[in-house]
């Protein structure tokens, strides 16, 4: 990931996952159950769920199961997959 998402709400926020661009609205970007706002860093294990075009992820303001941005921070040691 590139850059880290702002708390701008409308302004949608660009990173990149794997080489994949994203473009995602504050408003649908989540950090599990956590009400804080949400910082994307390097490293964290990222489930994004948007509309693909043009070579670019999108997810818009209305998060839904198919429109959303869920973060959930630095995996722990215990994760199988080594992400």
């Amino acid at each position: 990931m590139k850059n880290p998402m702002t708390e701008n709400a409308g302004t949608p926020s660009t990173f990149d996952v794997h080489g994949i661009a994203i473009s995602a609205d504050p408003a649908a970007v989540f950090q599990g159950p956590s009400e804080k706002p949400v910082t994307i860093a390097p490293g964290d294990l990222v489930i994004v769920l948007g509309t693909y075009s043009a070579g670019t992820l999108t997810v818009t303001a209305t998060p839904s199961f198919n429109n959303v941005v869920i973060d959930l921070g630095v995996p722990q040691r215990r994760d199988l997959d080594e992400f």
